[in-house]
């Protein structure tokens, strides 16, 4: 049995894997917006979106919840994290997975202009970061009690941080609200305890910030030692930048590169960055004020000189791209109205180019009036600018989780439906679409379950939250994997209420998730 063991580990350890641009979040964490510091936005592995196992919307005492709609949950160890509204003051909530209890309740500074800024968690230093007026703060995850606070000169407005750096040594990266035309900056906060010249900074404390140009809603991405952000631009004509800082900075560093959009539109949103054949490259899209759904454009910016290698037609957008390992690149925007409609687009990556494969509104479209125009009825609906999608599986497998806008929608309002699109087909085919009722904003994923917020409040999807820690002895390691053999332990990794494969692939993934990151660190 054991020799069986033994020869089972060494297959698993030949699995390939995702290519990462960071350190990929394990099955029982999802940090941030998009699920990492570098906004990967996917999972290589299916996800189980039946049945509906809990809704919060009110607190034990009552009081109903407003959660804002655009802004994405984040979770980590059996526990959900979001911001929201209760009696019309922002709070901080932690939520347990398992049944939707809510564990602590903190107040929070006022959101302004309805920003959907979504928190990020630090494991290693054990706070939730949560910006929201004019302050960051760090409230500690296991009761919510605030560990420190950071007064900004300007508020945070649909930024949400991004966290990396070695232990000891942990960074959150943040932008403030410029808006159109004034000063943003570039803000690098220390999480790490004080660590004598090693880390000579308190938790909470400013390492260094920087003067980035206008900003609104753009939330930096990390990756290789590098921390890149997007700009609404300041030159009277909002032509937005990339520009690129070193992420392991100690005093406010000047930029590796500013690259310029070839095309006279802002970037409102954040930044995508992953490897390809040619290296490490950082993905954003714009946002154009007028026009269609080709009317802004998807950039890909080589990382290590700030070249631009191509620029694209693409729907307005405040989202990220999410950048598939086959090198497809997939896009969330469009609103209702003002020259245009939602939309999810796909990309193919060809290294110095890139072309359009499909619009979800434009290949489903039927113009039943003959008007020429997209009206509402004649295509299927998925996607919007504020909505960050989710990309699960890989290859002829891939899903993508998107959202349904409704027709009307406020800014900060919850997307209708969940819409999962079946990446393997087009829009015109039959299948292309699976609509789910409610639950349609931006996602957080624990094990093989989805976490989101619909117009009902904050949903739980699928199992519970998986946990690959077979043996029970406090570690995730190849043991686990030997214990699952040897049918000793909790074998139910991924909580599905049966034994099978797809316990073993999550505990593979679990291992190996990491392998290719330390290979490129090496």
């Amino acid at each position: 049995m054991r020799t069986h063991c033994v020869v089972l580990v060494a297959s698993a350890l030949a699995w390939g894997g995702r290519a990462s641009a960071q350190p990929v979040p394990g099955i029982t964490e999802w940090p941030c917006v998009q699920g990492s510091a570098a906004r990967s936005g996917a999972r290589p592995y299916a996800l189980t979106l039946e049945p509906v196992r809990w809704t919060l919307s009110h607190l034990p005492g009552g009081e109903a919840i407003s959660f804002i709609g655009p802004s994405a949950p984040v979770g980590a160890e059996g526990r959900i994290y979001v911001l929201a509204r209760v009696g019309g003051a922002a709070r901080v909530l932690c939520v347990d997975a398992s049944d939707g209890s809510v564990v602590w309740v903190r107040p929070a500074p006022s959101i302004v202009l309805d920003s959907w800024a979504s928190p990020a968690i630090d494991l290693e230093s054990g706070v939730l970061v949560v910006g929201a007026g004019t302050r960051m703060l760090g409230y500690r995850l296991d009761d919510g009690e605030e560990a420190w606070e950071l007064v900004l000169p300007a508020p945070v407005v649909n930024a949400s941080p991004a966290i990396t750096g070695d232990r000891g040594k942990r960074r959150a990266f943040v932008t403030d609200y410029g808006g159109f035309g004034s000063v943003s900056r570039l803000w690098c906060i220390n999480l790490s305890p004080r660590e004598g010249s090693r880390n000579p900074f308190d938790p909470g404390e400013a390492v260094w910030s920087v003067e980035i140009g206008s900003a609104s809603g753009s939330s930096p991405a990390a990756a290789g030692g590098v921390v890149v952000v997007a700009t609404t631009g300041l030159d009277g004509v909002g032509i937005g930048e990339l520009l690129a800082f070193d992420a392991a900075a100690e005093e406010p560093p000047v930029e590796r590169w500013r690259r310029a959009n070839p095309e006279w539109h802002g970037f409102y949103g954040g930044v995508t960055l992953a490897y390809r054949p040619e290296g490490l490259a950082a993905y954003a899209g714009s946002y154009a004020f007028s026009g269609g759904v080709l009317s802004a454009n998807l950039v890909k910016v080589r990382v290590d000189d700030g070249a631009l290698m191509w620029s694209v037609p693409s729907n307005r957008t405040s989202s990220t791209p999410v950048v598939l390992d086959d090198g497809r690149v997939v896009l969330s925007g469009g609103l209702w109205g003002f020259g245009t409609v939602p939309s999810v687009q796909c990309y193919v990556d060809h290294g110095l180019s890139a072309s359009l494969v499909w619009d979800s509104a434009l290949d489903s479209w039927v113009d039943a009036n003959l008007n020429g125009r997209l009206d509402a009825g004649e295509f299927m609906v998925a996607g919007g600018w504020t909505h960050h999608p989710l990309v699960t599986g890989s290859g002829g497998h891939a899903r993508l989780l998107s959202g349904r806008m409704g027709q009307g929608s406020t800014t900060g309002a919850a997307y209708t439906h969940l819409v999962v699109l079946d990446l393997g087909v087009t829009p015109d085919a039959a299948g292309f679409a699976t609509i789910f009722e409610g639950g349609g904003g931006p996602c957080a994923v624990l094990g093989r379950g989805v976490y989101t917020i619909g117009p009902e409040g904050l949903t739980a999807r699928g199992p519970g939250p998986g946990e690959p820690d077979v043996n029970g002895d406090g570690r995730r390691d190849v043991e686990d994997l030997i214990s699952w053999h040897r049918g000793e332990g909790s074998l139910d990794v991924d909580r599905s209420g049966a034994v099978n494969a797809g316990d073993v692939e999550l505990l593979e993934f679990e291992l190996r998730r990491n392998e290719r990151f330390e290979l490129r660190r090496r």
